[in-house]
């Protein structure tokens, strides 16, 4: 699980992630990459599109999700702000499979010259 402080919560920030930041996408995710200027740790959110399914099935989508972060947190850089969009298709993929589009698309994302404020 990510620690609070590790969290995007304000639907600004992640507005403005999703406006500005670099995106990949792979098959059922969005991925958007804004790293900033500062030394604080990277913040996260996943966000699981109610087409997905019920509750209970976003929720687990939203828990595999946050797992492949966690993996891969120490290659993320510092000030960087992630926001994971899941759609439908990420449903259908085994959690092997997710793990490795999540993590592809954060690394290609993290990796663009772009991606810096």
């Amino acid at each position: 699980m990510l620690p609070v402080r590790s969290r995007l919560r304000r639907a600004s920030e992640i507005r403005e992630v999703g406006r500005s930041g670099v995106r990949r996408s792979r098959i059922g995710l969005s991925v958007a990459v804004l790293v900033g200027p500062d030394d604080r740790s990277p913040r996260a959110t996943v966000v699981v599109n109610k087409k997905v399914g019920g509750a209970v099935v976003r929720n687990r989508l939203r828990r595999q999700v946050r797992h492949g972060l966690i993996r891969i947190w120490d290659e993320i850089p510092p000030g960087a702000q992630i926001v994971v969009r899941a759609q439908a298709a990420a449903r259908e993929l085994d959690p092997a499979d997710l793990d490795e589009h999540l993590v592809g698309a954060v690394r290609s994302a993290t990796a663009s010259r772009r991606a810096v404020r």
